[in-house]
């Protein structure tokens, strides 16, 4: 997997792009849910599998012991102990997904299935610019995340005066 974390997007789109039209899925929503799914995995997959190493193993068999399942270990146990871990996937991954330009240009030429970068990319003109529609499509391309940001402040505030009084 670090393989695909290693690897740029710009060394993988010919062969992504003839596959898309090999599978039939060129120009639609499907053929960028696949994608991005396959972008975000590899980093999805390093950051939890490095925070649950270091979970001690006696969580695990102390709640099977006392006569948990395996799903209720998994999901009573483990799941809100890496929460923090699935914060940050999901944080990363809405990251990369939003601001992604490249694949999003190449696949889609639909312009009612354009994301949000590509339908700014298309508001430039070829020999004039209006730049004050752009910059309030900007402000409103801005707003999801600084709403997701307001909406897990004061969590990530409480993270980091617990990781700070740790010691």
């Amino acid at each position: 997997f670090l393989l695909g974390i290693m690897i740029p997007g710009q060394a993988i789109i010919l062969p992504i792009y003839i596959t898309i039209h090999m599978i039939k899925i060129y120009n639609t929503l499907f053929s960028l849910i696949l994608v991005y799914t396959a972008i975000c995995l590899p980093t999805s997959i390093f950051v939890l599998s490095a925070y649950m190493q270091n979970l001690p193993r006696e969580l695990e068999e102390s709640s099977a012991l006392d006569g948990a399942n395996i799903y209720r270990i998994f999901f009573g146990i483990i799941v809100p102990v890496i929460k923090p871990a699935i914060a940050t996937v999901v944080i990363f991954s809405f990251l990369t997904v939003w601001n992604e330009f490249m694949f999003a240009y190449i696949l889609i030429g639909d312009s009612n299935l354009m994301t949000i970068t590509v339908g700014l990319f298309a508001m430039q003109g070829k020999y004039f610019t209006n730049w004050g529609p752009i910059g309030a499509a900007l402000v409103i391309a801005s707003f999801p995340t600084i709403a997701i940001y307001l909406a897990i402040n004061k969590n990530i505030q409480k993270s980091l005066i617990i990781g700070a009084v740790k010691g």
